[in-house]
């Protein structure tokens, strides 16, 4: 199976699906960017082993045959940087495909041929593009990633200085906001539960509370069972940062949004990991192709 791809009033360039084994995809022509997400449909788990090379196998399957390079940065400290292909260290070689990583970053600049990957439960992925220019950005979406605050293992509250949306929006370099668009997939809408009552948490929760509510008010971030649905925070940060709301989209583009923490099969069964409904539901994986 091909798809054309229209490049421009002079070029066109078709490229082969795989068999990838995605439940949502999200497709943006004009620019070559191949949008996925994988759930834990059948009982999949996609969560790497760094120690274990070979549990990027079932990643790499997933990768186009065009894509020769997979980056995937370790997300891990939310530290908000944006880097390159070329700031990594190769990982991993299979089917053609090399896995970059061994640096800690929150999202990488794509280059035409490479691709973008994270496993993760809760968390929502990012993408940026702008028609002023060529540079498309992917990234992971953590809450300490956004808003810059977060509690420790003894509850205490702490500051980081970073956003990763601003520093990824700094390296799209546009001088026209309206210019920029974005796509959001995956993420917890429920059930990602910052209680004020927590025993050890409770004070730092508050806090966090206090500050999305600050930061961004009547968003409806936090649920009435104070729940921090994670893609309408990432949407308030874009927007807080001059993103068009009608520029921002979700998951298949087809008005039906993900929940990694509620969504289940017509079986009762989770369609996606969740670290906030079971810590051990194992990883999805979102794949971010640039052809």
């Amino acid at each position: 199976m091909f798809e054309l791809l229209n490049e421009g009033p002079d070029e066109e360039r078709w490229f082969p699906e795989t068999n990838a084994e995605h439940d949502v995809v999200f497709r943006v022509s004009e620019i070559g960017l191949h949008i996925s997400a994988f759930g834990i449909k059948g009982g999949k788990n996609w969560r790497i082993d760094r120690t274990n090379s070979q549990t990027f196998n079932m990643l790499v399957r997933q990768v186009n045959p065009l894509i020769s390079t997979l980056s995937m940065p370790i997300p891990s400290h939310m530290n908000g940087k944006i880097i390159r292909a070329k700031d990594m260290k190769r990982e991993y070689f299979q089917q053609g495909v090399t896995v970059l990583g061994k640096e800690h970053a929150d999202g990488i600049i794509l280059q035409r041929g490479e691709a973008y990957g994270v496993t993760s439960a809760d968390c929502p992925t990012f993408t940026f593009w702008s028609s002023e220019n060529d540079t498309v950005i992917a990234g992971h979406a953590g809450l300490r990633s956004i808003i810059q605050k977060s509690v420790n293992e003894r509850g205490e509250y702490a500051e980081q200085k970073h956003s990763v949306i601003k520093n990824a929006l700094n390296e799209l370099r546009v001088t026209d906001m309206n210019s920029v668009s974005a796509h959001i997939l995956c993420g917890a809408r429920t059930g990602f539960i910052y209680s004020r009552k927590h025993p050890t948490f409770g004070h730092g929760n508050m806090q966090i509370q206090n500050l999305i509510e600050a930061m961004y008010p009547h968003s409806g971030i936090i649920s009435s069972d104070e729940a921090i649905n994670m893609p309408r925070l990432v949407v308030a940060e874009m927007c807080r940062y001059g993103v068009p709301i009608e520029n921002i989209t979700f998951d298949g583009g087809d008005g039906i949004e993900i929940d990694t923490h509620g969504d289940r099969d017509i079986f009762g069964n989770p369609k996606w990991a969740s670290q906030s409904r079971d810590p051990k539901s194992g990883r999805n994986f979102v794949l971010v192709q640039r052809f």
